[in-house]
């Protein structure tokens, strides 16, 4: 699914969406570049702010989820959103009980 809005708002959630779908999440999570370089982290975001980790968040607009791998540890389970250009999102889902939704048509 193609990104086509990413943000981060007060309420400490990311958003992503694109035309027919949409995902937010209030779990931690950090987005890595191809070269595995954080370039986006809840952690950050939440000193900088709303605004300023929207920003932060500009370089998935325009890529695409072409999976979601689970990272297991021990009986618990994160996520990964793999993008197409090697990136990935990692939610650490494991944090927060209600921790994610995604919806699509």
């Amino acid at each position: 699914h193609r990104i086509e809005e990413a943000l981060y708002n007060v309420s400490l959630q990311l958003i992503l969406a694109g035309g027919d779908w949409g995902f937010a999440t209030l779990c931690p999570v950090r987005a890595l570049a191809p070269d595995g370089t954080v370039w986006f982290s809840d952690v950050r975001a939440a000193l900088i702010g709303s605004d300023a980790a929207t920003d932060l968040l500009r370089p998935l607009v325009g890529r695409s989820v072409v999976g979601i791998v689970p990272r297991f540890r021990a009986d618990i389970a994160d996520l990964d959103l793999r993008l197409d250009d090697g990136g990935r999102i990692e939610l650490f889902t494991s944090w927060s009980a209600a921790s994610w939704r995604l919806e699509t048509p």
